[in-house]
């Protein structure tokens, strides 16, 4: 009871950690047409594997009550009901599938099976006897657990994710995963030393490895560079052509507003009059420039070039004012 409640918390506590990751970072990470919906479904996945991987984990008898591989079945069924407790009552008695378990657990080719399959195949397949009959068993689930993973990255590389690219990619990881795990579970030798002790459980590596594998794969899918297209250029070339115009107009208007200005007396005297301050400023500004450069040699070049620029533009600023004064009355 106590290891179901802790396994119940460390999911909530690991469900409510990868929730607040997951959204900060994909706030700031959105591409796409879907972005928020393709978000919000991965992370659902991520918790759902998260949940399968903690909480439903594959039951091992041998591990969970630590006891070495060769421990007669009679021994195992008196451990169990030790720690459940009832060991006070004689006519204590356990689930018929576990009573199931420890009468095929006598024989030395199903615990060899136990180890290849795990616990789960040999407990609930009834009619099982040989290596073939338990593969064939198991083997739908795995194939369905694959098969949801591809759907999953079809869904995260959707038309209009622009992630299209990656979901060959990513399908093809998945099924040379799928080919290494058979490979792996009908070619590893087993190896039971004679205290059974330190048994690797093939199934457990597996089975742990392959979450890991379904829990990073859409995530790394996720996060890998989009190919957004490039925009229609037809939009592009309206919308420059309503810059354009737009940009015409308000020159078009600055033209005859400057006409106007000089044209006015008032205007033109407050016109000449500011740029002719405006001048009075370079002027001095430039004169405690050259002191400045004089008595010093480390101003820098660029420095120098911007205020000479910066100069010529004033200079040029009055002086377009002043021929504007001549010039634009006659020519409006």
């Amino acid at each position: 009871m106590f290891l179901m409640y802790s396994s119940e918390f460390a999911l909530i506590i690991t469900s409510i950690t990868v929730l607040l990751s997951t959204s900060w970072i994909f706030d700031r990470r959105g591409t796409g047409e879907y972005r928020s919906i393709l978000n919000n479904l991965l992370i659902l996945h991520s918790i759902y594997i998260l949940y399968t991987w903690i909480v439903l984990y594959p039951p091992n008898v041998f591990r969970r009550l630590h006891l070495p591989l060769t421990v007669p079945s009679e021994t195992i069924r008196q451990t169990l009901i030790l720690k459940a407790g009832l060991d006070g009552n004689v006519n204590a008695t356990l689930p018929q599938p576990l009573e199931d378990l420890f009468t095929k657990l006598s024989s030395f080719d199903t615990r060899t099976y136990f180890i290849r399959f795990g616990q789960q195949v040999v407990q609930d397949c009834e009619y099982c006897k040989t290596y073939d009959e338990y593969a064939f068993f198991v083997l739908p689930g795995i194939l369905l657990q694959y098969i949801r993973e591809a759907a999953m990255i079809g869904f995260i590389t959707i038309q209009g994710s622009y992630r299209e690219r990656w979901r060959m990619y990513a399908v093809a990881i998945l099924v040379c995963v799928a080919f290494f795990e058979g490979y792996f579970i009908a070619t590893a030798q087993i190896k039971i030393p004679p205290n059974g002790l330190n048994v690797a459980m093939l199934h457990d590596t597996i089975w742990t490895f392959r979450q890991i594998v379904f829990l990073i794969l859409p995530i790394i899918v996720h996060f890998l560079p989009a190919a957004i297209p490039p925009p229609d250029p037809i939009a592009t070339l309206t919308s420059t052509q309503m810059v354009l115009q737009l940009t015409n107009a308000r020159l078009t208007t600055l033209k005859f507003l400057h006409g106007a200005i000089m044209r006015d007396p008032s205007l033109r005297g407050s016109a000449v009059q500011w740029w002719s301050g405006q001048k009075k400023v370079g002027d001095a500004v430039e004169l405690g420039f050259n002191k400045y450069i004089r008595y010093s040699d480390f101003v820098p070049s660029s420095i120098r070039v911007l205020y000479r620029l910066n100069l010529l533009c004033m200079d040029y600023c009055f002086v377009f004012d002043i021929i504007s004064f001549h010039w634009v009355p006659s020519a409006l």
